[in-house]
């Protein structure tokens, strides 16, 4: 169609983009930092430090009191926990003396050097729940069986103080072996206050030692919350098979008291900036202006007719 003027507008050529959606973006942007850095951080807890308790060696006894007159036996060196790991679990390692070398026990279990034991765990350190007869300490009344007026005195030591209070046991009788690996396998985590177990914790045998980690959710007293991570302990080891005459030997640790856990330290909270009053106005008070300015601007460029 030659000859004829096309007429355009303002409205057919492109419009700039308007500097108010421009502006309020970016003070959208700003004012949503500023609110996600006024949210508190809880970071992740870290590791506590170990609660150790050295054992002396030479110190078996049976259940009347005798030392042990043919070592070398299970002889516990020390019981070490850690009340928090950084995957909030309970960590506890027994070591034993480096003359008397330990296995697990298994389906085919070592006679010279295959160990059996309890661990007692107090969780929430009141030696009165569960209370008896469930929550007797087995390890509590071997720790005195050398004491008169039934033993012989030698060793006499006092009670570990869990007396009625232990609320989860650990027996090495139970350990079940994994398929590939012999000194590796799990332990169940038996409440003295429930049916069955809270779980199977793993556990790792070492030459001299054995390390038990239990996550702390399973802890928890009463059923369903979990453990901070402070709690009582007391151990105990002998043999897995008796001497050549009907008495087995053992040995518990710590002799005259129980270990207590760090715990948990508590999370701690980040100080975040905070956004007073007269702040807030002046943030308001800033996008309003803005907006004004924005919309002056715009104007012109949508004002003309056409030709």
């Amino acid at each position: 169609m030659a000859g004829l003027a096309v007429c355009r507008t303002h409205e057919d050529e492109p419009q700039p983009v308007a500097p108010t959606r421009i502006r309020w973006s970016a003070l959208v942007l700003a004012a949503a930092v500023v609110a996600l850095t006024a949210v508190p951080m809880r970071p992740a807890a870290a590791q506590s430090r170990d609660a150790v308790a050295p054992d002396p060696t030479g110190d078996l006894f049976d259940l009347f009191g005798f030392l042990d007159p043919q070592p070398p036996h299970p002889d516990i060196t020390s019981v070490s926990v850690i009340g928090c790991s950084p995957a909030r679990t309970a960590d506890i390692t027994v070591e034993f003396s480096a003359s008397s070398p330990i296995t697990p026990p298994g389906p085919a279990p070592d006679p010279a050097t295959a160990v059996l034991g309890l661990i007692e765990i107090d969780a929430d350190q009141n030696q009165s729940t569960p209370g008896y007869p469930q929550g007797a300490s087995f390890i509590d009344g071997l720790s005195m069986a050398g004491c008169p007026p039934f033993g012989t005195g030698l060793p006499c030591y006092s009670p570990n103080g869990l007396d009625g209070g232990v609320d989860f046991v650990l027996s090495l009788a139970d350990f079940v072996p994994s398929a590939s690996d012999p000194l590796v396998g799990t332990i169940p985590v038996k409440g003295t206050t429930i049916l069955g177990s809270a779980g199977n914790a793993p556990v790792t045998f070492g030459p001299n030692s054995y390390t038990i980690t239990i996550p702390l959710a399973w802890l928890g007293v009463p059923a369903g919350t979990t453990d901070d991570g402070q709690f009582n302990l007391a151990v105990m080891a002998q043999p897995i098979a008796a001497d050549p005459y009907p008495i087995i030997y053992q040995d518990v640790a710590p002799n005259a008291a129980h270990l207590t856990s760090v715990g948990c330290p508590p999370l701690a909270t980040v100080p975040a900036p905070t956004l007073s009053l007269s702040g807030l106005a002046g943030l308001v008070s800033l996008l309003l202006a803005a907006g004004r300015v924005g919309l002056r601007r715009q104007r012109p460029a949508r004002a003309g007719g056409g030709r």
